[in-house]
């Protein structure tokens, strides 16, 4: 099995990836021409946090009919959403970057209140635990930017949001842009 992801950051790229689809190699079992939609995965986020919003969209690797496919199924997820999560990359972004700046305290005291401070600990901690993979995937990117990084009392995560910054500069959401460019999870 791979455990390459598929992305998409709006409707023209999922319009892309749909007319590709017959074209494309099952990411199971690389039958070509097996592919079709089928159908959306829902859950809650922090973008409207009592209603169900798209997470992801899915594709079945066809396998009726004597077709050569596998009979699995794969997620195209929106690039904002994050796995296992109904945080989006928006509002992890702030927080972390608030907790880089300013200690994990008053990053708490400052995040929406829909979520308890010990949920918001977790965050942090997932973040944390998931530098080494993020800091690997983007040297493979491009070299960290130089100096020394911004002040706060995180340096380590600093040069991380420094380095997700130089890598994707034109991206108002940097989360966002390194999970499509990486094809993975942020957490």
């Amino acid at each position: 099995m791979s455990d390459e992801r598929w992305f998409y950051r709006d409707d023209a790229e999922w319009a892309a990836v749909v007319d590709r689809l017959k074209r494309t190699p099952c990411p199971h079992c690389r039958a070509v021409g097996t592919l079709n939609r089928h159908g959306s995965l829902h859950g809650y986020d922090d973008s409207r946090p009592r209603r169900t919003t798209l997470r992801a969209r899915r594709v079945f690797c066809s396998n009726r009919h004597r077709r050569p496919g596998c009979g699995r199924t794969t997620s195209v997820w929106i690039a904002t959403k994050i796995r296992r999560s109904s945080l989006t990359t928006g509002t992890l972004g702030a927080f972390v970057r608030r907790a880089v700046r300013g200690g994990l305290a008053p990053a708490i005291r400052a995040a929406p209140e829909y979520r308890s401070p010990r949920s918001w600990r977790r965050v942090w901690r997932r973040f944390d635990l998931a530098q080494s993979r993020l800091r690997t995937a983007l040297l493979s990117r491009g070299p960290p930017p130089g100096g020394p990084p911004a002040p706060g009392r995180r340096p380590d995560l600093a040069h991380t949001l420094a380095h997700l910054a130089a890598t994707f500069p034109h991206a108002a959401d940097p989360l966002a842009a390194f999970q499509s460019a990486t094809r993975s999870f942020v957490l």
